[in-house]
Parts: structure tokens; sequence; C-alpha cells
């Protein structure tokens, strides 16, 4: 594969401004978008009355190994979802959804996470982690993408310098996504800047 298409979902509404959750998957690969609003919609469920979850139906596609950007794409209609929860939420503060691929990188195992943030305050138990309910929920939104797009869903490594400047550059890379697991205990997101 050497195309692949990139979305970028939009989390609108909460204390801490926007937030982008992004997707990659093989060009070759059909269905994605209605699979991702489908998660998206079961994920939103679990998000404050005041958060909003836009669901593109179009975006960029990518040359895996140099990275950069070679077209668009376009598939399916946008969804919005509004978020079902209440109590109120703490700003940046959620759920991660840890993906496992069979790659490897640099001697490692590529991973990848998204981060379903803010959740709402009544999808939390008295100690502070998820509700047991909660993480059945996400988890069985995990499965059914991933049993909807079994051999397509990727984790993108970009191309890298090498390291100290010496020797070439490394080539971009993608794993293909194999799994995903939500843990009972609550992620947060830090800023980059």
């Amino acid at each position: 594969m050497t195309t692949i298409k990139r979305m970028q979902v939009r989390i609108t509404g909460g204390t801490i401004g926007e937030g982008i959750a992004t997707h990659y998957w093989d060009a070759e690969t059909s269905g994605v978008q209605a699979a991702l609003k489908t998660f998206w919609q079961s994920c939103g469920a679990l998000m404050g009355g005041w958060v909003t979850v836009r669901v593109p139906n179009s975006g960029e596609t990518f040359d895996v190994t140099t990275g950069l950007l070679n077209g668009t794409w376009s598939e399916g209609t946008v969804s919005t979802a509004v978020g079902g929860g209440s109590g109120g939420s703490a700003g940046g503060v959620g759920a991660c959804v840890g993906w496992t691929t069979d790659a490897i990188r640099a001697g490692r195992k590529v991973r990848g996470r998204t981060f379903i943030v803010p959740l709402a305050a009544n999808v939390y138990d008295s100690d502070g982690t998820l509700l047991s309910t909660t993480v059945t929920t996400l988890n069985n939104a995990v499965t059914a993408l991933t049993a909807a797009v079994p051999d397509g869903l990727l984790i993108f490594c970009r191309p890298a310098p090498p390291p100290g400047g010496i020797g070439p550059d490394s080539p971009g890379q993608v794993g293909e996504i194999k799994s995903g697991l939500v843990k009972d205990h609550v992620s947060w997101l830090r800023s980059r800047r």
C-alpha cells in the first residue's frame, strides 16, 4: 500500500476548546467512514450534552513513504452527534482507546491511541474511575469498529530524520490495527504548546 486516507473528527463544546481525533486507513478499503460514524455516535453518547462530535465525509490522502499529501477523498455523509451524558465534566478528562498492531518500527511495536474526551460526570464511578458500564459501552464500540473494518484501519508512523542526522531518513510506515482496548481508568489530554 502506498496511499492512505486521513479523517479528522472534531469534538467541540468542551471547556478546553476543540479536540481532534485522527484516523487513517488503506485507500483501497471502503465503508470506513460509515464505521467511524457509528463508533463516534456510541462514544458521543457518553459525552456531555454540550459536546458535539463531527465526523466528516471527506479528507486528505497521503503517500505512506514520504508522508506528503497527494490527494483527497470523499465518501458517505457528514455525521454530527451531540453528547448524551449529564452532570458536567472535567475539562480534557475522559477515556483512551489503546490500539495494537503487529508492526515493528525501530525495535518497538507500533501502537496508537484515540482519546475520548470530555466525558460527562455521570459516566464515572465514585472512586474516580470509569463506571463498568462506560468501559463496556466503549469496548463494544471498539469491537464493532474493528469488526466492521477488519483489515483497513491503520496507525501511521510519519517519516523521520535519522538520529543525530547521520544516515538515511526513515521512511513512513503503517501498522494495521488488530485490536483496541479501553481500560477502567481515566486519561487526560495535555497541550503540546
